[in-house]
């Protein structure tokens, strides 16, 4: 049983379906392997899609997920003029992010989230602008379901990977199937390596 085995619609809104329950949680109960590329990132997903998270861990998948840090003025000027190392200033954005968060964010998904980390399941990537003087953040949304029988979904869209994003926004995602002759080449060109 693969990721052929679900109905994969073309197209998912949120006005006319359940992200989770048509999509994302089905792809995720048969992936081994999801790559996730993101402009932000919450722990608050994990909690949203806690049944397909489980059947993930079982089969033993694993997840690769590229997301931006949150740089504030300060950060950018003190980068730029050198004066601190840039993995300190990251990950001082980091701790401001979560401190800020702190109240809204259950104990519960940030043990979840330590646990994935701490057991090679999760493996976290920060996009980085080379010139870090330019405002643009990495903003890019894609995802990528590969199963056991090497077959895989690909999509893109508006939705961050986020409860908010899952649950309450009005979001669009594309999606590609590899064996799907029609969007073959537009899945292939998706892929991670």
């Amino acid at each position: 049983m693969g990721l052929k085995d679900i109905d994969i619609q073309g197209e998912y809104r949120s006005d006319r379906c359940n992200l989770l329950q048509d999509f994302y949680i089905p792809c995720l109960e048969k992936a081994k392997v999801y790559d996730r590329a993101v402009g932000f990132f919450s722990s608050s997903s994990m909690a949203s899609v806690a049944q397909g998270l489980t059947a993930f861990i079982r089969s033993g998948g694993r997840m690769r997920l590229v997301t931006s840090p949150k740089l504030s003025d300060e950060d950018i000027e003190a980068i730029t003029r050198g004066l601190q190392e840039r993995e300190q200033i990251i990950e001082r954005a980091l701790v401001r992010e979560f401190e800020q968060d702190f109240e809204q964010i259950v104990k519960d998904r940030l043990a979840c989230l330590a646990w994935l980390l701490s057991q090679a399941v999760l493996d976290i990537k920060l996009a980085i602008p080379k010139k870090i003087s330019s405002r643009g953040i990495y903003h890019e949304k894609l995802g990528i379901f590969l199963d056991s029988e090497h077959d895989y979904v690909a999509f893109t869209g508006s939705a961050n990977e986020s409860s908010s994003a899952l649950i309450a926004n009005f979001e669009c995602l594309d999606v590609f199937s590899s064996w799907d002759e029609r969007v073959q080449d537009r899945a292939s060109n998706k892929v991670i390596s």
